[in-house]
């Protein structure tokens, strides 16, 4: 009977042994895949994901530009006299009619003088003939010869005030003074330079745009001029009517509508176009080429862009407007990698 029980005893041992390795090898088991599982998950690249309309823009075309000033005159002198006065200097701002430069012109002053007696004799003379003509005292002859000295001595009146001004030589438009050509003591002569004016308040924009941008830039409502980070609104003014041999360009103008910039500065003209295209941002380079990349059964899918250049937007193949594109992660991935695509709030 003990032998018996003894015997039940080892049985129920060993089912029980039995029992608690089948419970921790399949235990064992379950976190062997959990721990798979982990693995495949930290192997898989995380990233996010829009959908591709979310992030296509309308596509900005820009071109190279310069504000260039309509007036940036050299100033001459007119008259004949030492250089007196200069009341300019370079970097100064000028209004229009101020006094630049002042000439001794004493000959002018002389000149003026002698020609001012010389009216006031025409003038007495025309008088007398006239009182003369009247009594039919004076030949007819005689009388038109008077009239005749009275017209030119009005015109050497005249002549003789221009010279005189011409010796204070003005501003003709109000502008920055960019260069000083004469020096105090010298002795100018009709012609002869003295400085630059640059007109500051009357600028353009100049480009140079192909036949296709030149009509899409006509139609546009907005145009901007940018450089840095500044911005000024410009509408189109005109387009010489002639096209560059060698580069196939117009010379095109535009003119600012608010603020404007200094002449002389460089940037661009952007405006829109109706095309939607995928900004640089999410353009990436793979075995040089450029593409981007999207959700695909859980993979990354590279499509390459054909028409892409390096630094520009991009159009999109019109089937591809229903994918995910890949935000974020883009850039460690390569074309097949295995992907965790997060929530747009995770971080």
């Amino acid at each position: 009977m003990m032998k018996n029980n003894l015997t039940k005893l080892s049985l129920l041992l060993i089912l029980n042994v039995s029992f608690i390795f089948s419970v921790y090898a399949e235990q064992n088991e379950e976190g062997e895949r959990a721990l798979k599982d982990q693995a495949s998950e930290l192997v898989k690249i995380r990233v996010k994901s829009q959908p591709m309309a979310e992030v296509l823009t309308r596509s900005i075309t820009r071109i190279n530009a310069d504000v260039i000033s309509l007036n940036h005159a050299q100033i001459s002198a007119q008259a004949a006299g030492e250089v007196l006065e200069i009341l300019a200097e370079v970097g100064d701002h000028i209004e229009k009619n101020t006094a630049m430069v002042v000439l001794d012109c004493q000959q002018s002053k002389l000149n003026q003088a002698a020609a001012k007696d010389g009216l006031n004799l025409a003038r007495k003379e025309y008088k007398r003939a006239q009182s003369l003509q009247k009594t039919k005292t004076i030949a007819e002859q005689q009388f038109n010869q008077s009239r005749s000295a009275l017209d030119q001595a009005r015109i050497r009146n005249q002549q003789a005030d221009i010279a005189v001004q011409h010796c204070v030589v003005k501003a003709p438009f109000s502008g920055v003074v960019t260069a000083r050509q004469v020096q105090l003591g010298s002795v100018a002569s009709p012609g002869a330079p003295m400085l630059m004016l640059l007109q500051s308040n009357q600028v353009e924009v100049s480009a140079q745009l192909e036949s296709e941008a030149l009509r899409n830039v006509r139609e546009q409502a907005v145009v901007q001029f940018v450089v840095g980070d500044k911005t000024y609104p410009l509408i189109f003014r005109a387009a010489l009517p002639m096209v560059d041999a060698i580069s196939n360009k117009q010379n095109t103008r535009f003119r600012f509508t608010a603020d404007q910039p200094y002449a002389g500065i460089s940037g661009e003209i952007h405006w829109q176009t109706g095309q939607r295209v995928l900004p640089v941002d999410f353009i990436v380079q793979r075995a040089e080429q450029l593409g981007f990349f999207i959700v695909k059964s859980g993979v990354a899918q590279f499509n390459v862009l054909p028409n892409a250049r390096l630094g520009h937007p991009a159009s999109v193949p019109l089937n591809m407007a229903d994918q995910h594109i890949i935000t974020v992660g883009r850039h460690s991935l390569q074309d097949g990698d295995e992907i965790t695509v997060l929530s747009p709030d995770a971080q």
